[in-house]
């Protein structure tokens, strides 16, 4: 029999850990990190080291707790002189095959060396639920510049259960300022991309600038990725003022890629643009 009434008496221990993460996952969504203690705050120790202080953080339902005063250390592979990478730190859930044990641990997983425009490396993120043995949990991601830490952006947003935010319409995930690529850069501190959802509805703004002169035309150029929950059921196209008398086209597409194109000052051909080409766009969409 599948049906069960979970918080029973039936006369003997029946609660299980898939019932009590599927009821986390209910109310907290996918992943969250709560307000609990340093909120599992990341910083960097050296060239090769960051720190997770103590906190809770929750992945498909599953809980998983740095006690008060202690903290993970999380190891990163040395840079190259002259050369960016980003490192995807995940929390990689285990289940053993035969005892069906499960267990949890931070591993790194180190990018491509880029000379510009870094990308982030693949990881297997798959459905705890499911039933799977192993899934690597996005939790942060590690800018390496040269040899040096150039800066750490979370992957997974904080969450506030005061009891006038447990209406998800009401959910604010703040400003997140996703790693700018395609040969691009912000154009300026106060024009740094970024994005944010509240409830249902996302917003995107900011400005760019290419990073070395660069041919906008018909293909789109991919600037940022919206992670999914973020992404639009459908394409979201606008068409953006530039540079003077210069338009372009901006697109959201359904697969969360954020993207540049068509750059022009007259309808006879596409432009090129410099370093000072100013990009600005703001757009807002439902994804509910």
């Amino acid at each position: 029999m599948a049906l069960d009434i979970v918080t029973s008496y039936q006369g003997f221990d029946h609660i299980t850990a898939d019932q009590i993460a599927d009821f986390q996952r209910g109310l907290l969504g996918d992943s969250c990190i709560l307000p609990v203690g340093s909120k599992m705050e990341v910083n960097i120790q050296t060239a090769n080291q960051i720190t997770v202080a103590d906190g809770v953080v929750v992945y498909d339902g599953r809980e998983i707790h740095i006690p008060y005063g202690t903290s993970e250390n999380v190891a990163i592979t040395s840079g190259t002189q002259g050369m960016m990478r980003n490192d995807i730190v995940c929390l990689q859930y285990n289940r053993d095959e035969s005892s069906g044990v499960e267990s949890v641990e931070f591993v790194t997983i180190a990018g491509t060396p880029a000379a510009s425009d870094p990308q982030d490396p693949a990881y297997s993120n798959l459905d705890i639920r499911t039933g799977v043995f192993m899934s690597q949990k996005p939790f942060c991601r590690v800018r390496l510049d040269g040899t040096a830490i150039e800066g750490i952006d979370m992957l997974v947003a904080a969450f506030d259960l005061g009891i006038y935010q447990l209406n998800r319409d009401l959910i604010d995930t703040d400003w997140i300022y996703p790693t700018i690529s395609g040969g691009f850069a912000e154009y300026t501190s106060g024009w740094r991309p970024r994005y944010r959802k509240i409830g249902k509805w996302v917003e995107i703004c900011g400005a760019v600038r290419p990073s070395k002169n660069l041919s906008v035309g018909q293909d789109p150029i991919t600037i940022f990725t919206m992670p999914e929950g973020f992404r639009p059921p459908v394409q979201i196209p606008q068409l953006c003022q530039g540079t003077l008398r210069s338009i372009w086209y901006f697109e959201v597409s359904n697969n969360g890629n954020v993207t540049v194109s068509r750059s022009r000052s007259s309808f006879n051909s596409y432009d090129s643009a410099d370093t000072d080409a100013w990009f600005p766009f703001n757009t807002m969409y439902f994804v509910g």
